[in-house]
């Protein structure tokens, strides 16, 4: 598999892992930035050298709700053709 597919996957691999946590009433943050793969953080970790490190997935309950969203109109976006 290409590197760049295994990237993706690993993406939307947490993404999903995201989903389900939200469904299950948790608050959750993905965080990576520009450090996450440096040398000492991956050993830290036990990453591989070659290896990265995707995400930190900052998952616990919050103290307040997150705002509702109003619903969006989405008859102007879509057409439909048969």
């Amino acid at each position: 598999m290409p590197p760049f597919e295994q990237i993706l996957s690993a993406g939307a691999a947490v993404q999903n892992l995201i989903l389900a946590l939200k469904a299950q009433g948790f608050s959750t943050v993905w965080r990576t930035g520009l450090l996450c793969n440096e040398p000492a953080v991956k050993a830290y970790f036990g990453v591989g050298a070659d290896d990265y490190v995707t995400a930190f997935v900052y998952t616990g309950t919050s103290p307040k709700d997150e705002s509702k969203r109003k619903p969006i109109d989405i008859e102007p976006l879509v057409r439909f053709e048969s």
